[in-house]
């Protein structure tokens, strides 16, 4: 019985990197060229995941880059720079009218 056990463990293990699909394609995992494709294919799945993946991520570089400076943005228009600016314009011309007129009073 325990040489059965470890017959069966040893044709399991062996038989391990088999997947449905090799089983339903009829394909031998023990031939050579078999197992070239696959390691292949491993490969390409291993660049294609690492590409995926950078891409991912500078694309949610970009956008959290793009998030911050449109709320920038729109605390700069909340802020309503034109309408102090505006203002600051109208008390300058104001405070000069002022001046002026106190400087012809001081001079009369």
């Amino acid at each position: 019985m325990t040489l059965l056990t470890d017959a069966l463990n040893s044709a399991i293990k062996a038989i391990a990197p088999m997947t449905l699909i090799d089983l339903r394609a009829g394909r031998n995992p023990f031939d050579p060229r078999n197992q070239r494709f696959i390691k292949v294919l491993q490969a390409v799945f291993c660049v294609l995941t690492i590409t995926l993946t950078i891409s991912v991520a500078r694309m949610t570089d970009t956008l959290h880059r793009l998030d911050t400076a449109m709320k920038a943005f729109q605390q700069i228009q909340e802020s309503r720079p034109l309408e102090k600016l505006t203002a600051l314009r109208k008390m300058v011309k104001f405070d000069a009218v002022l001046s002026k007129q106190w400087k012809t009073r001081d001079a009369s």
